[in-house]
């Protein structure tokens, strides 16, 4: 790897911003801490603000999902999760958590669907 690709790696985006960055973060933790409510409540509060950054709106979308199947919000987890293939169809670990959510609800075959589309576009999985 070149100086300059490590250089690129390591300067913020300019259109991501830190307010942002940082409620994702909050949410983050609260997952991590298994306050998932408060994470789901973060989160649900601030996705209008994240619309006008795609990543930082997919990211809390996947999160949004995550702390909603905590609670076992199956249903409103993959409700959450077709908004976030709508916006980004290849996202891999949306795939995966949508088979966690399929294989909850006791439905195998689209578990098993999900965790290959998973693996189809997150190989590293």
């Amino acid at each position: 790897m070149t100086s300059a690709t490590v250089q690129e790696l390591n300067t913020p985006e300019p259109h991501r911003d830190a307010s942002l960055e940082a409620l994702l973060d909050q949410a983050k933790e609260a997952i991590a801490a298994k306050r998932f409510s408060d994470a789901e409540t973060l989160l649900a509060e601030s996705l209008l603000s994240l619309d006008t950054h795609a990543a930082l709106l997919e990211e809390g979308l996947y999160f949004l999902a995550v702390a909603q199947r905590y609670q076992k919000k199956h249903r409103e987890a993959l409700a959450t999760l077709a908004q976030l293939h709508t916006r980004a169809p290849t996202h891999g670990r949306g795939f995966q958590e949508e088979g966690h959510n399929f294989k909850a609800l006791g439905d195998r075959d689209a578990a098993l669907t999900a965790y290959a589309w998973a693996c189809h576009y997150n190989p590293r999985m």
